[in-house]
């Protein structure tokens, strides 16, 4: 579900409880988040977790099958995918006419509201200026004065100023349809980014271009990147994508903070873990050793039978409560322990220091290698 909140909010973009699935895959699991004015946050989780998916569904691409993206009032979404959805025999000139449509849609609203203006009567006038200056914010804000000439900028600042305006999408290499995706999406000025790795074929100077110009912009940015260098340098806080859960968590910070804590929260989950191995360890020995205990004992010799017997069961019944207590400690922490720390995903290839034998020095077969959902 897809709505609009007020325009008093600062929330430039609400999602609430969001669920995805895919047969009996769960992608995404009651994944809420805001997005202010001003915030860009970085969207990370292992590769699979559902992030592309969450733009997407954002973007309005996809359907949950729970939960609600609400957009503020009047605010413009803008989002670049992996695969840039232009089609093949688009010229430049065609792609560039289309990013600007809402600019143009926003100066024929003005035009009109304009023309309403000269032939409101006094009860109107009031509703048309209002109107008027609702669109003319938007248009401003978002720097429809100087569109042309922004345009113009962003191709050459991405170095691709050079395409003929004629020149098939279709025709470009890789990294030219990347680099004019991301200026046309810029040009825009979306109240909301939604860069789905947009980083990937941009060199040192644009990459360093881009992350000054993500963190001047005025509006909110939800970003997907492997790049921790570039979420270090542009983001102001991080979501996860817990690959386990499927739900989301947010850190405050760039990458390198989120890295610390999370770091911090290993340390923690596994210091944790061990004490509770340990305490399992002793309260079956416990349980172990008060039954043996219990079967075993004999009184001190005692010529009062009576007096025997009373020294028996006062101890059985004093380990019996201590055995009672431990299965009931020990119960409590089978029913919901702490799960143990997964193995780190880590790459050791075993090199063989001995002489060479051979004209090849690595052979790989079968590789395989993904990026996003």
């Amino acid at each position: 579900m897809f709505t609009t909140q007020p325009p008093a909010t600062l929330a430039q973009l609400t999602i609430q409880h969001i669920h995805k699935s895919y047969g009996l895959k769960t992608v995404l699991h009651d994944v809420s988040l805001i997005l202010n004015a001003g915030e860009r946050i970085g969207l990370v989780g292992a590769n699979g977790v559902g992030k592309s998916t969450l733009l997407k569904i954002v973007a309005g691409e996809v359907t949950p099958d729970d939960g609600t993206v609400a957009l503020a009032q009047g605010a413009a979404l803008g989002y670049l995918p992996q695969v840039i959805p232009f089609r093949a025999h688009d010229s430049l000139a065609d792609l560039m006419t289309a990013a600007l449509d809402d600019f143009r849609s926003l100066e024929a609203e003005m035009r009109r509201l304009e023309a309403q203006m000269t032939a409101a009567d006094s009860d109107d006038l009031q509703i048309v200026l209002d109107a008027y200056g609702e669109v003319s914010d938007a248009y401003t804000r978002r720097g429809g004065y100087t569109i042309d000439t922004r345009l113009d900028e962003l191709l050459t600042r991405l170095g691709v100023a050079h395409i003929a305006r004629d020149q098939a999408f279709g025709a470009l290499s890789g990294g030219e349809k990347a680099r004019v995706g991301l200026a046309l999406l810029l040009v825009r000025a979306p109240d909301v980014l939604l860069p789905d790795e947009r980083t990937n074929h941009l060199d040192n100077a644009t990459l360093d271009w881009l992350e000054t110009y993500l963190a001047a912009y005025p509006g909110a940015a939800l970003i997907v990147s492997h790049d921790r260098l570039f979420l270090d340098r542009t983001a102001n806080a991080i979501i996860e994508i817990d690959e386990h859960t499927r739900s989301a968590r947010r850190f405050n910070g760039n990458y390198s903070t989120y890295a610390a804590a999370k770091a911090m929260e290993r340390v923690a989950w596994e210091r944790d873990y061990e004490r509770q191995q340990d305490e399992i360890k002793t309260l079956r020995y416990e349980i172990k050793v008060g039954a043996r205990q219990n079967t075993n004992y004999r009184a001190h010799a005692d010529n009062d039978k009576f007096v025997r017997n009373i020294k028996i069961a006062t101890h059985q019944t004093t380990v019996s409560k201590r055995i009672r207590d431990a299965e009931q400690r020990l119960a409590r922490i089978e029913a919901d322990p702490i799960p143990q720390p997964p193995d780190p995903l880590r790459f050791r290839p075993a090199f063989d220091p001995a002489r060479l034998k051979g004209q090849h020095l690595l052979i790989a077969s079968n590789l395989r290698k993904t990026y996003g959902d």
